[in-house]
């Protein structure tokens, strides 16, 4: 659905990499590792979703900075594990992550992980992970090594960390979120609302409520007493489901950057309430389905959300990010 956009670097290039609408600024060598010959931009041209890669086959390095939905690296160093599961081999019960301060922050505004891995998916010792919120961005570094084993990969990631540089932080505290406990709530069963003014009128006030979430002005990235994490060993591979403790709303965050789909009311009394359900990109907030009530994460993924996803459709409409906030 995102179509990837290659920027050239030359690969003899000394200057520091900066990103644009965050300032981070990292060098062109880390140590032992330098930066090669491109970097990848997923958002034609906007620098919303980037990644820069270091090192070699043998040891590989890949720095993410990406304007994120629900931009809180307590919510998404879980989903980013989980991911991991299935890319480099992940298993078991994983040792609980770090809490760390970066940028000059006044709170513990990231968290960190290195793992010991058995070899057997793509040749891999070990690999790390570090995650940091900056307002409305992510910043994330994936090291993954076939030659070092865990406390090397360590210090390898001690020494990016140590590299990047980025002005003030912006103090966001991490979200804690508990798992759910107890029984789901019962599923409804969800119909599609297929008038276009009913439609129309689930995208202005639904998706106002849905942008300020993501956005992190509330929902599970604010207020992380109110929301629990589902546990859904189906859903695990592609997504995690945070749902509200005392709501029919739920927030999915899918696969590991920054994308996500909620749900959302219409705010109107007046009027009968409708429920969006919303996918939330690098860019915009776009409503892909109005129904009668919140359908449950499952049919909404085997419904209107996996089409949207695949690109077999398109949303319904969109609203797009202010570029000049962040």
């Amino acid at each position: 659905m995102i179509a990837a956009a290659l920027v050239a670097v030359p690969a003899t290039a000394k200057a520091d990499w900066v990103h644009k609408p965050t300032g981070l600024r990292v060098p062109d060598a880390i140590g032992d590792d330098f930066r090669k010959g491109e970097t990848r931009d997923a958002s034609d041209g906007k620098q919303a979703n980037i990644w820069v890669q270091y090192g070699t086959d043998e040891d590989a390095a890949t720095l993410y900075v990406y304007r994120s939905a629900y931009p809180d690296a307590g919510l998404w160093f879980h989903r980013t594990e989980a991911a991991m599961r299935g890319n480099v081999g992940l298993s078991g019960d994983l040792p609980p992550p770090w809490e760390v301060t970066l940028f000059g922050a006044a709170a513990p505004n990231g968290l960190r992980q290195v793992y010991t891995l058995d070899g057997r998916t793509k040749g891999f010792r070990s690999t790390a992970l570090l995650i940091v919120n900056h307002g409305e961005w992510l910043i994330k570094v994936r090291l993954s090594s076939r030659s070092l084993d865990a406390q090397a990969l360590d210090g390898r990631l001690d020494r990016f960390v140590a590299a990047m540089r980025l002005g003030k932080a912006d103090d966001n505290p991490l979200a804690h979120i508990a798992e759910c406990e107890g029984a789901a709530p019962p599923a409804t069963i969800s119909t599609p609302v297929t008038d276009t003014a009913e439609q129309m009128r689930t995208l202005v006030e639904g998706g106002a409520l849905a942008q300020m979430a993501a956005r992190g002005a509330s929902g599970p990235a604010k207020d992380d007493s109110g929301w629990c994490r589902v546990r859904d060993d189906r859903l695990a591979p592609i997504a995690t489901v945070f749902r509200e403790r005392d709501g029919a709303n739920w927030v999915m965050l899918i696969g590991d950057s920054g994308i996500a789909a909620a749900t959302r009311p219409t705010l109107i009394d007046t009027k009968p309430k409708l429920s969006g359900l919303f996918l939330q990109t690098h860019d915009q907030t776009a409503l892909i389905e109005a129904y009668d009530r919140p359908p449950a994460p499952e049919a909404a993924i085997s419904g209107a959300l996996g089409p949207v996803l695949s690109g077999q459709r398109k949303p319904i409409a969109s609203i797009s990010m202010d570029d000049k906030k962040r």
